[in-house]
Parts: C-alpha cells; sequence; structure tokens
C-alpha cells in the first residue's frame, strides 16, 4: 500500500507461514522468510512484484532478511527453539547475493535482527551472550570486518535496530522502556515511545522503523 493506506494489494501466501519482508533497493521485489509446514524451518525466497513469480532464496535455513542499497542481503541462519540463557531464533549472519551466489559468513559468535545502514557500508545487529542482556553491535565494512560495539544508555539489552537516513543515528527497543534514538557514539540519547513492565501491568512499543529521505 502507499504511506497514507491507500493502493492496498493482498499478494497471496506462497508459502505455509509467510513472513518477514524487506524491500530491494528498486522496490520491485520482496524477499521474505516462509515455511514449507506451519511448523517447519524458515528459508528465504523473492518474490517479484510484476510477475508474481517466486524464487526459493536459501536451502539451508535463513531468517531476518534485510536488503542493503548495494544489493546484498543480510539474514539470519543457524536459528533454533529458544534454549536457557538464549532467546527463540539466535543464530549468526550472513549475506548473500539475490541471485543466490556469493554466500558470506558475518558473524561467529552469534548474531541477530542485522540492519544495513542507508548507504550499505555498515552493518547494526544485537548479540546475547548467554544468560545474558543484549547488546547492540556494528560492524564498519560489509566483509564481517571492523567489529565495534555501541553503548545504548538508553537501554540494557537493546534488539530491533533501525537507521536513520543519514546513517548518524540509530534506533533500537529496549525490553523494559520502549522505544530510544542515539548518535553511534552513545550520545544525544532520548527515548521517544515509552513502555514499561511491572508485576502488574505492561505496555510496549515495538519494531522502530525510519523513514527514508524523499527522492528529489
Amino acid at each position: 500500500m502507499r504511506g497514507d493506506g491507500s493502493g492496498f494489494r493482498e499478494l497471496g501466501r506462497r508459502t505455509a507461514d509467510d513472513g518477514e519482508p524487506a524491500w530491494s533497493p528498486d522496490g520491485r521485489r520482496l524477499v521474505f522468510s516462509g515455511a514449507r509446514t506451519p511448523a517447519g524451518r524458515r528459508d528465504l525466497y523473492i518474490l517479484d512484484l510484476r510477475s508474481g513469480r517466486v524464487r526459493r532464496l536459501a536451502y539451508k535455513g535463513g531468517r531476518s532478511p534485510g536488503w542493503s542499497s548495494r544489493g546484498r542481503i543480510a539474514f539470519v541462519r543457524g536459528s533454533r527453539p529458544a534454549t536457557p540463557g538464549y532467546r527463540p531464533g539466535a543464530g549468526d549472519i550472513y549475506t548473500v547475493l539475490p541471485s543466490g551466489r556469493g554466500l558470506r559468513r558475518i558473524t561467529y559468535h552469534r548474531g541477530g535482527d542485522p540492519e544495513w545502514s542507508p548507504y550499505a557500508r555498515k552493518l547494526a545487529f544485537v548479540r546475547q551472550r548467554r544468560y545474558g542482556p543484549f547488546r547492540l553491535y556494528v560492524v564498519v565494512r560489509a566483509d564481517g570486518s571492523g567489529l565495534r560495539r555501541v553503548r545504548t544508555p538508553g537501554a540494557g539489552s537493546p534488539e530491533q535496530p533501525a537507521w536513520a537516513p543519514d546513517g548518524r543515528w540509530i534506533a533500537y527497543h529496549s525490553f523494559d522502556s520502549g522505544i530510544w534514538i542515539q548518535r553511534l557514539d552513545g550520545s544525544r540519547v532520548r527515548q521517544v515511545a515509552a513502555g514499561a513492565v511491572s508485576a502488574e501491568s505492561a505496555f510496549d512499543a515495538l519494531q522502530p522503523d525510519w523513514q527514508p529521505l524523499p527522492r528529489r
């Protein structure tokens, strides 16, 4: 649909459990995760919006895809059910070309929620140590090198990172305090949507996203 809610179009079911869609840079295709059975392993698929054709991209597992402006697709592989100390879906991050070639492993010590920076020069993700909170990281180069941790004063356990259009800010969700934004150096932290958890009640804001700059 359009940003104002008009032009709604149902794409139809392609697998037994479609989800996690992400746009291609030209807006003509979607990459999404799907499973052949409702409880089956998730793989990646690419849908051509003009022809309606679907092509399977990953055959050994894949979820949480993100399509960079330079054409590579980041995703999580090795996802598994919840185990003691880890949340569901923990795995490692890979990137691949839309053709299925050029598979590259980015993390070797777990990673999730991959998110490309606007110019695909960096990749943000979260990592959870066993029995510990999430930590936010950024790889400075898309080949997986230049890893550094990002301080997140607004959240003890950040997740779901989202880049600002200029690449200088990042938004994320905190389990017990909603949505925050900040600079990559940990400065200028600000809460933009509240959340709270207590023994009596809970409310939250989830899945932040940042509107791209309009085309000129």
